[in-house]
């Protein structure tokens, strides 16, 4: 059984047409997934230097993978200053008794 995560990413660039490119770049890895039907960036959007997206997973395991292939996808773009994913996770938590 996996533990559900979730992640509203931000990726930093120098500028604007930096980030258009980098939209452009999760747009088409979004369009075409990979062979276990994993997207790679969903609810995309641009603020001036930034981009937006959001990914989810039933198992916290994949959306660390999604994660990670975002980041390969536009880590050599040159002007890409950085990739944040927090995670929210939906879990029990810890539990201790004597």
């Amino acid at each position: 059984m996996g533990v559900y995560a979730e992640t509203n990413f931000t990726i930093e660039c120098e500028s604007e047409n930096v980030a258009k490119n980098v939209l452009k770049v999760l747009q088409k890895k979004t369009k075409d997934s990979d062979e276990n039907e994993n997207t790679f960036g969903t609810n995309l959007s641009i603020d001036n230097n930034i981009v937006y997206g959001y990914e989810d997973s039933a198992r916290i395991q994949n959306l660390e993978y999604r994660c990670k292939e975002i980041w390969e996808a536009i880590k050599n773009i040159e002007g890409v200053v950085y990739f944040n994913a927090p995670f929210m996770i939906e879990d029990e938590g810890l539990y201790y008794s004597k």
